[in-house]
């Protein structure tokens, strides 16, 4: 089929628009054929690009996360509700690259290798980490087109690590409390407490610090993301054992599911690879899906790279720890008891949260290992990640030991009391792990 013309692509999205202008918000199958083949337009473009990235990418840092994807049907229509004023043909993310370094200065050096690069132009530029939006996204946004192609341009996303877990736990927090902060900003303590939290900690002040302890609490945060963690992740990992393991099949289609198990399925080609993303779009257009490639791929990689969609791990609850401990040893600096209690239970209940996690997933791990059939080189990299996190666990252990034994005077009452609080929380949340 020949390519749409751009008087063609301009009426199907004034079409779409006009669908949900009559209150329908039915899109007739024929013009979601012709947005899926719109889409398609952009596959070599996409392809040729990502490797040109990737490429750079990768000779900066061996262990940096590179994908491709092309925007979502969904993501398209919704847009196109949010922007009446834009036409179908100036959207200019409809295929996109994504960059996950280690750090800003990693990021930086892929910028300047990439518009010094003359198999690519950049038509423009956008750096969110020299100035971040206001709700806190950081990123580098660049349009980039092919010396001598047919002018299309890939939307080329740069970003560091805390960056990338801080921009996927806004869509985890719009997924679980069923929010709109990535659309339309709302509600306005999760905006704010997601802002608070793309500020580095030492520039906040106890009063910030304060809001982002008691929206934890108040909304029953690291409880609520971690009861959808702990539901998905070992369904989530026995999918990705079952998974074809040859290197070839680079195409991810991943469902995330509000009230069930998100799923993943591997494809050898985009064409596959697509057509099967738009039946299950067809099938369902609330669907929550990404279709995205990702050569090489590992299950931290994956699960880092759209931890947003498979909905089983993430950083956040290890960052709580760490913001927990420091205002442990700042309440026991400053000798306060009723908060060192507070900050010490909620401290002992994120880490049960982690610990009841890592017992199911051992002994899951341990029953996978009586089949026959199970992949020698992913049970690997699966007892790899199961040691790292035992690692994770007990250096927070030490850490609060050090925390006390730097803070503490032994013959003091202040330590009797300490001591009698931490027995006392202690065996009232981890106690649990025993159930």
């Amino acid at each position: 089929m020949s390519e749409l013309s751009k008087n063609q692509i301009r009426k199907l999205g004034n079409r779409i628009r006009e669908a949900y202008g009559d209150g329908t918000g039915i899109v007739s199958e024929e013009d979601l054929k012709l947005l899926q083949e719109y889409r398609l337009t952009f596959r070599d473009t996409i392809a040729s690009i990502f490797d040109i990235v990737y490429k750079d990418c990768q000779s900066i840092n061996k262990k940096s996360i590179v994908t491709y994807r092309i925007k979502r049907i969904e993501s398209i229509i919704g847009k196109l509700k949010r922007m009446p004023d834009t036409e179908l043909d100036r959207l200019i993310d409809i295929a996109g690259c994504r960059c996950i370094l280690s750090n800003n200065e990693q990021v930086y050096r892929l910028l300047n290798k990439l518009r010094e690069n003359t198999q690519i132009y950049i038509k423009k530029e956008i750096d969110y980490i020299e100035n971040p939006q206001a709700e806190g996204y950081k990123s580098i946004h660049l349009f980039v087109g092919l010396q001598n192609g047919d002018g299309k341009l890939v939307e080329v996303q740069l970003r560091n690590q805390e960056q990338h877990n801080w921009a996927t736990l806004v869509e985890i927090t719009d997924f679980v409390f069923e929010t709109k902060l990535k659309e339309y900003k709302e509600p306005s303590d999760l905006l704010e407490f997601h802002r608070l939290l793309s500020v580095p900690e030492q520039n906040l002040t106890q009063k910030e610090k304060k809001k982002i302890f008691n929206t934890i609490k108040d909304r029953n945060y690291i409880n609520r993301i971690n009861e959808v963690f702990v539901r998905n992740y070992i369904d989530v990992r026995k999918q990705w054992m079952q998974i074809q393991s040859y290197s070839k099949n680079s195409f991810y289609l991943i469902e995330a599911k509000r009230k069930e198990r998100p799923q993943i399925d591997s494809y050898n080609s985009f064409i596959e690879a697509e057509e099967a993303y738009f039946e299950r779009f067809r099938q369902n257009s609330n669907s929550n899906i990404v279709l995205t490639n990702i050569p090489h791929a590992t299950y931290e990689q994956i699960s880092v790279a759209y931890s947003n969609y498979m909905l089983s791990t993430h950083s956040f609850s290890n960052d709580c720890l760490n913001r927990y401990q420091r205002q442990i040893k700042e309440t026991l600096v400053h000798k306060n008891y009723i908060k060192y209690a507070r900050y010490y239970f909620q401290y002992c209940s994120t880490l049960v949260c982690s610990i009841n996690l890592l017992m199911a997933e051992i002994d899951t791990y341990n029953r996978y290992l009586t089949k026959e059939n199970h992949h020698k080189v992913k049970v690997r990299e699966w007892m790899k990640d199961i040691k790292s996190k035992m690692e994770k666990i007990v250096k927070k252990s030490d850490e609060l030991k050090k925390i006390y034994k730097k803070t503490l005077d032994r013959s003091t009452l202040f330590y009797v009391y300490c001591k009698m609080i931490t027995d006392i929380i202690s065996k009232r949340c981890f106690k649990q792990i025993k159930k």
